[in-house]
């Protein structure tokens, strides 16, 4: 299996298990590590995209990353200002 395809793969197991964290509520979702998972997994299957075209799909996990940043951000500056 190449190696853009192994990473897209760990991306989506990233991904389903920050999902999982959060619905068994053992994670919120303003919680920093799902909020990462997200980044980071998404980040993962867009890098495997970029060797298979799936230009909705990309769309998709462009859209994903950006509003994990922004609520990200937004946490962290709620955290900083308590």
């Amino acid at each position: 299996m190449p190696l853009h395809e192994t990473l897209g793969l760990i991306g989506v197991a990233i991904v389903l298990i920050a999902y999982f964290m959060l619905t068994s509520r053992r994670w919120k979702n303003t919680d920093a590590r799902y909020l990462l998972a997200n980044i980071i997994g998404t980040s993962l299957i867009l890098y495997s995209l970029l060797f298979d075209k799936n230009y909705p799909a990309i769309l998709a996990q462009i859209v994903w990353i950006a509003i994990s940043v922004i609520a990200l951000a937004k946490t962290r500056r709620k955290t900083l200002s308590s």
